[in-house]
């Protein structure tokens, strides 16, 4: 695991208006929205052909829905380094709980998961059927519990970004 950076990231443009023009926020890779691969395209991913192997599921919104995600990535073993595919399952874990705890998902929806794996990079996603957010820094006490899922996914992700449209989307990627 490489150490954090202290680095600062402006707000897209659609958030900047909101939380004030030129106001800075500590996430430092946060991206508002990006390309994902989408499903169809058999192993390769549609409009960007270094993505392989991926896996899509989804989950029952509960308690078994972040062990389920973590779980998912074991087929993806052998194709990614194990730190690597560690990492991935530690902010699947986090943002899958978000999605559990703080979605809004109306009752019965599912939870999709979706992971691509090239040469020198994992890509995931995961999205709900809530309104979506805007993500904030955590600005709890370091002391206290909870709270630390969006932190550790803009610490560990190589970039990352919310699409706040329907279905909601966090997505992020790790360089390898």
């Amino acid at each position: 695991m490489r150490p954090p950076e202290m680095q600062t990231a402006r707000l897209p443009e659609p958030l900047a208006h909101a939380a004030g023009e030129g106001e800075v926020i500590p996430f430092r890779s946060l991206t508002g929205r990006a390309p994902f691969p989408r499903s169809g395209g058999g192993h390769r991913a549609q409009g960007d052909g270094r993505f392989g192997p991926r896996i899509e599921l989804e989950l029952d919104v509960g308690p078994a829905a972040a062990a389920d995600a973590r779980a998912a990535v074991a087929v993806l073993e052998g194709r990614a380094n194990d730190d690597l595919l560690d990492d991935v399952r530690l902010l699947l874990s986090e943002i899958v709980t978000n999605a559990v705890r703080h979605s809004g998902s109306p009752r019965g929806a599912k939870i999709g998961l979706a992971v691509s794996v090239a040469h020198d990079v994992v890509r995931a996603e995961v999205t709900d059927r809530g309104g979506g957010f805007d993500p904030r820094p955590r600005d709890l006490p370091r002391t206290d519990a909870g709270g630390w899922g969006l932190h550790l996914v803009d610490r560990l992700a190589t970039r990352w970004g919310v699409d706040r449209g329907e279905p909601a989307r966090v997505w992020f990627e790790i360089d390898a």
